[in-house]
C-alpha cells in the first residue's frame, strides 16, 4: 500500500465523487384532446342517474316479468305437469283454468310443492330434506359425532330388544296348549321407503312376467316348427335329422329354464305364472264419441271430459283425460269439408287433434260420473 501511495501520489483521494446526470427526462406534455377527454371522464364519474329514462321504463313495462312466481311459465315445467295431473284427479269437477289457478297458488308458496306433498300423484307422499347437524365431540375432525354415536347405539338397542321380544313371544305361544287368536297388527303408516319397495316389487313381477311370456312364445314357435316338419312327410325327408335332434334338445333346455323361472316367480309373487291371452286387434271394438255429444248450443262444450283409455279404471281414465277446446278446419289435409277436434291434455302436455270421421271421433270415449 505504501508503495502504491508513492507511485500514485496525488491521484488517490479518500473523498467520494459522484457523477451527476447531464440531462433530466420529463413527461411529454398532454395534447388538448387528451386534457378534454380526461375532464369528460371526470364529469361522467360524478354524474348519478336519479331516475330511469323513458325508454328504459317502456322496455321494462313491455318486457316479460321473470320474477312473477304466480306465472306458471316461471315455474319448473315438470312441477306444473305434476300439479295439473294431481289437482285434476282431486278436483274432477273443476275446469282446467281453475286447476291451473290452484297449481299457481301452491307453486308460488313453494316451487317444489308437489314433489314434497304429492309425489307420483299420491297425496301425502313426497321428498323431505334431511336435517343437517353440526359435528361435535372428540372425533369431530373425522366427521364422527358423539351425538351420532348415541343415536346409533340407541337404535341398535331398540332393534335387539324388539327382536328379543318377538322371539320370546313366539316361544310363549308355542308352549301354550290352547290356541290363542292372533292379535290384529296395527297398520304401519305408509312411508317413502315402503312405497318404493312396493313399486320395486311390482316392477320385478312385471319383468319376470315379460321374460316368461317371451320364453313361452319362443318355445311354442319352435314346437310348432318341429310339429309342422314332422307332419309333412315330404318335408321331413329333406330336413337334416341331426338339426332336428338339436332343435328338440334346445326346446328341452328352454323348458327347463322356463320352469326354473316359474318357480322364482311363484316364490316372489305368491302365485303361479299364467300366460295372458292376447286380444286380436282386428276383433277389438274401438270406442268413439259422436261430435254432437261434444256440442252445446251450437258451440264446443268445454265442460266435457274424454279419455284415450276406454274401459280402464277411473284413475287411469283421469290420467289420460282430454278436454275439447275447438273444432278446426282440416280441408287442406283431408279434403273439402273435413274437420278435426282439438283437445287440451289435462296432464299438461301439448294439445292433441283428432279427426272427425262420419260425425264421430274415434279412439276416445266420454268419462261419465265425474
Amino acid at each position: 500500500m505504501k508503495k502504491a501511495e508513492k507511485l500514485f501520489k496525488g491521484l488517490i483521494n479518500e473523498n467520494y465523487i459522484d457523477l451527476k446526470p447531464i440531462n433530466k427526462i420529463e413527461a411529454t406534455p398532454k395534447t388538448s384532446f387528451e386534457i378534454k377527454f380526461a375532464k369528460y371522464l371526470a364529469e361522467e364519474a360524478k354524474a348519478v342517474e336519479k331516475k330511469t329514462t323513458k325508454e328504459v321504463d317502456e322496455v321494462n313495462e313491455h318486457g316479460f316479468d321473470a320474477k312473477d312466481k304466480s306465472n306458471l311459465d316461471n315455474q319448473i315445467g315438470q312441477e306444473v305437469q305434476n300439479g295439473v295431473y294431481f289437482e285434476a284427479k282431486q278436483n274432477p269437477d273443476k275446469s282446467i283454468a281453475e286447476i291451473k289457478e290452484i297449481v299457481s297458488k301452491n307453486l308460488e308458496k313453494d316451487g317444489q310443492y308437489y314433489m314434497k306433498n304429492a309425489a307420483f300423484g299420491i297425496e301425502g307422499l313426497g321428498y323431505q330434506e334431511a336435517e343437517l347437524e353440526e359435528v361435535s365431540g372428540k372425533y369431530a375432525s373425522s366427521g364422527y359425532s358423539d351425538k351420532l354415536k348415541k343415536v346409533v347405539k340407541e337404535s341398535l338397542i331398540k332393534e335387539n330388544w324388539a327382536s328379543y321380544n318377538e322371539v320370546k313371544e313366539e316361544e310363549v305361544e308355542e308352549e301354550k296348549e290352547a290356541p290363542i287368536p292372533p292379535k290384529t297388527k296395527k297398520i304401519k303408516k305408509e312411508t317413502i321407503d315402503s312405497k318404493l319397495a312396493e313399486i320395486g316389487k311390482e316392477a320385478e313381477a312385471v319383468k319376470l312376467e315379460a321374460q316368461l311370456d317371451f320364453l313361452h312364445d319362443h318355445i311354442q314357435e319352435k314346437v310348432d316348427r318341429v310339429n309342422s316338419i314332422s307332419e309333412d312327410e315330404n318335408l321331413s325327408e329333406l330336413v337334416d335329422k341331426a338339426k332336428m335332434k338339436q332343435m328338440q334338445k334346445d326346446i328341452k333346455e328352454l323348458e327347463k329354464r322356463k320352469s326354473k323361472m316359474e318357480r322364482i316367480y311363484e316364490k316372489s309373487c305368491g302365485k303361479k305364472y299364467a300366460k295372458k291371452e292376447m286380444v286380436d286387434e282386428t276383433e277389438e271394438m274401438f270406442e268413439s264419441v259422436d261430435l254432437k255429444d261434444l256440442m252445446k248450443d251450437g258451440k264446443i262444450n268445454n265442460d266435457i271430459l274424454v279419455t284415450t283409455k276406454p274401459g280402464a279404471s277411473k284413475e287411469d281414465q283421469m290420467k289420460n283425460s282430454l278436454r275439447p277446446k275447438s273444432i278446426e278446419d282440416n280441408s287442406e289435409n283431408a279434403g273439402p269439408g273435413a274437420k278435426l277436434v282439438r283437445f287440451a291434455d289435462l296432464a299438461g302436455g301439448s294439445d292433441k287433434d283428432y279427426k272427425v270421421e262420419n260425425g264421430k271421433i274415434v279412439d276416445v270415449s266420454l268419462i261419465n260420473d265425474i
